[in-house]
C-alpha cells in the first residue's frame, strides 16, 4: 500500500516542491492554493455567489477578471435557464411558468448558458428565425439569481448578439 502511495503523482510533486527552488514549480503550487481558496471562499459570500453567475452569463469585466475566473471549475448545481422568444417577454410573464405562446424554445443548460445562442441547435434556429430573437438568461445559486436579456439576429450569415439588459436578484 505504501508503494502504491509513493507512486502517486501529487506525492512526488509535493516531495519534489519541498526541496525545489523552481519558479515554475512555485508559481504553479500558488496558482493552485490561490484556486482553492477561491473555490472555497467565493460561494460563501453574495457578492462572490454573483461573480460567478456574472461570470456564466460572460459579463464580468474587464476581459482579465473573467480569464482569471476560467481557472475555477465550473459548478453543475447552478439553475440556468434560456427562453428563447420573437418578441420581449415580461418579468411576470416569466415568472408565470405557464404556458409562453410567444417562446420559440426554452430549456435548461449545465453552463454559460448564453452559449445557446451560437452552439448546434440555438444557431440553426436563430439562423431559420430569419429575425432578431430574445434571449433570456436566468442562473441561480442559493439565494442568489443573475438575469441577462440578449437580442440576437443573423446579419450576412453571422450572428450578431447584444446585451440588452441586466438584472440580479437576492432571496430576502
Amino acid at each position: 500500500m505504501l508503494e502504491i502511495f509513493e507512486r502517486m503523482l501529487l506525492i512526488r510533486c509535493l516531495r519534489k516542491f519541498r526541496t525545489s527552488k523552481d519558479v515554475g514549480t512555485t508559481a504553479l503550487a500558488l496558482l493552485i492554493a490561490l484556486a482553492m481558496f477561491a473555490m472555497t471562499v467565493i460561494p460563501v459570500t453574495q457578492r462572490g455567489r454573483e461573480l460567478l453567475l456574472r461570470a456564466h452569463h460572460l459579463r464580468v469585466e474587464p476581459f482579465v477578471a473573467w480569464t482569471a475566473l476560467q481557472i475555477l471549475p465550473s459548478m453543475y448545481n447552478y439553475a440556468n435557464r434560456v427562453w428563447v422568444s420573437t418578441t420581449p417577454l415580461s418579468d411576470l410573464t416569466l415568472a408565470s411558468d405557464g404556458s409562453l405562446p410567444v417562446v420559440i424554445h426554452t430549456e435548461w443548460v449545465n453552463h454559460y448558458p448564453p452559449r445557446v445562442i451560437t452552439f448546434g441547435n440555438g444557431r440553426a434556429i436563430l439562423m431559420n428565425a430569419n429575425q432578431s430573437l430574445h434571449y433570456y438568461v436566468q442562473s441561480r445559486f442559493c439565494d442568489t439569481q443573475v438575469d441577462s436579456h440578449f437580442i440576437a439576429g443573423p446579419r450576412d450569415g453571422k450572428v450578431e448578439v447584444q446585451l440588452v439588459g441586466i438584472g440580479r436578484r437576492h432571496a430576502e
